[in-house]
């Protein structure tokens, strides 16, 4: 910044005739030699009124925002999504769905609530397929993909109605889970209900359990029912979640 040297000289001026004012409403009679501003204290309130400048204008650390560890390796893949190829196996999808292997919009979203947010890379031309990411400090995790119904942020976990291809359960009421756990999904839930009461058959429910990775088979609905109050009915729908257009890193700003 450029400083007027006339208005800084006046800014002198003016303050050494106050002092000359105020000195002889005390009583004392100053000659006109000694009621001029001497060069030296002329150039002393100009050294100080200079540093005072320079210190105003110095930039503040507070106005220097540092950026998350993770947002530049997100803001990478958002730039090239071919990258994700290096942190896990998408081959799967290029072959079922052949040139519409793409990814083009995204959101974030902390599941796990640990301060570290998770990326939803969304596909608009795969059936509304989702690979989800994490990362450390160190490099991108790759969690998992599919087509995800919503998010529970209650037990940290992402859910996923019925199965997106090939043969499964009934869709309509089969519903599966995995859990975040920092660097890892972990599959946490499955329950489906085939009901063959039409057809003269005896109905059963089909549920997970984790601890022996096991699917049980009952006729019995309560638990079936109490996994679906806990871990379905919770769920923020992955709809209510706002995309943003790979190309446009202001998401990266938002956690939803």
């Amino acid at each position: 910044m450029k400083r007027n040297p006339y208005l800084i000289r006046g800014q002198f001026a003016g303050i050494a005739l106050l002092a000359a004012i105020a000195l002889h409403g005390c009583g004392n009679r100053l000659t006109e030699e000694q009621e001029k501003p001497s060069a030296t204290m002329e150039n002393e309130l100009y050294c100080s009124l200079n540093s005072l400048t320079e210190e105003q204008e110095k930039p503040s650390a507070v106005d220097e925002v540092e950026e998350p560890f993770w947002y530049d390796q997100y803001a990478a893949v958002l730039k090239d999504w071919t990258l994700i190829e290096d942190y896990g196996d998408f081959s799967y999808l290029p072959m079922y769905f052949g040139e519409d292997y793409a990814f083009d919009s995204y959101w974030l979203c902390d599941v796990d609530q640990n301060g570290v947010p998770e990326l939803f890379l969304h596909s608009s031309t795969m059936r509304d397929i989702t690979a989800v990411f994490t990362c450390t400090e160190e490099q991108l995790v790759f969690l998992t993909y599919d087509d995800f119904y919503g998010i529970n942020l209650e037990t940290g976990e992402f859910v996923i109605h019925g199965h997106w291809h090939g043969a499964g359960g009934t869709y309509d009421n089969e519903w599966s889970a995995y859990k975040v756990l920092l660097d890892k999904a972990e599959y946490a839930m499955y329950i489906d209900f085939f009901d063959f009461s039409e057809e003269g058959e005896e109905s059963f429910y089909t549920i997970y359990n984790p601890e022996t990775e096991e699917y049980v088979h009952s006729s019995d609905g309560t638990e079936y029912e109490a996994l679906y109050a806990a871990h379905v009915q919770p769920c923020v729908p992955v709809e209510s979640y706002t995309l943003y257009g790979s190309s446009d890193l202001s998401g990266l700003d938002r956690i939803q």
